[in-house]
């Protein structure tokens, strides 16, 4: 088993953007899951799928005019690059 290691640090929004903003977001699913809509409440309906489904999150989003983050951290490998990222704001 091979572990890879990574540092933690604070995010630095003009620096760190567009390294964050690269991340790959992406996971296949075979299954979904479906609302239904009953008298009394709703259901979540788990629908195996015919052929898998790839899904992608933008990061770019976590530097959006609307995002409201007060404080975050980026992980980044041993070449650099941005392999994860958090963030929270205070209330």
């Amino acid at each position: 088993m091979s572990v890879e290691s990574f540092t933690v640090r604070p995010v630095d929004r003009a620096a760190d953007r567009a390294n964050v903003s690269a991340i790959d977001t992406s996971f296949e699913t075979r299954v979904v899951f479906d609302v239904v809509v009953r008298a009394r409440g709703i259901e979540l309906v788990e629908r195996e799928l015919a052929a898998p489904l790839v899904k992608r999150y933008s990061m770019a989003e976590a530097f959006a005019a609307w995002s409201s983050w007060d404080e975050g951290w980026v992980a980044h490998d041993s070449s650099g690059a941005a392999c994860g990222f958090a963030a929270q704001r205070s209330e």
